[in-house]
């Protein structure tokens, strides 16, 4: 009788050993999976965020170049008309000295009409 008691305890303890083997491993596969998941909820957000981050980013390029591209134009515009300007100005200038002659002896000028 003795052997058969110390059977049935073996078994008692083999059917406890393997439940506990068969919880731990339940448990260690919640607990594995509940990290896996939250690590990848965490980059989720992180993606997300980054994401937002880079867009308003990329607006904020997108409006300086769009500035700087008004600035460049509103320079090349006030170039134009300050040569404009100045070809009036030289243009002017020389249809008058043209209708002047200067006296080489005297220095007096005469206006031509």
């Amino acid at each position: 009788m003795n052997s058969i008691k110390c059977v049935e305890n073996y078994l008692d303890a083999n059917k406890k050993l393997r439940k506990a083997v068969i919880f731990g491993a339940a448990t260690a596969g919640v607990a594995a999976g509940t990290y896996i998941g939250v690590k990848k909820l965490t980059q989720l957000i992180e993606d997300k965020r980054l994401a937002r981050y880079y867009e308003d980013e990329i607006e904020e390029i997108f409006k300086e170049k769009e500035r700087m591209k008004f600035y460049e134009d509103e320079f090349i515009r006030q170039e134009k008309e300050e040569r404009e300007e100045l070809e009036k100005s030289v243009e002017e200038f020389n249809s008058r000295r043209l209708r002047r002659e200067e006296c080489p002896c005297c220095g007096e000028t005469k206006e031509r009409k």
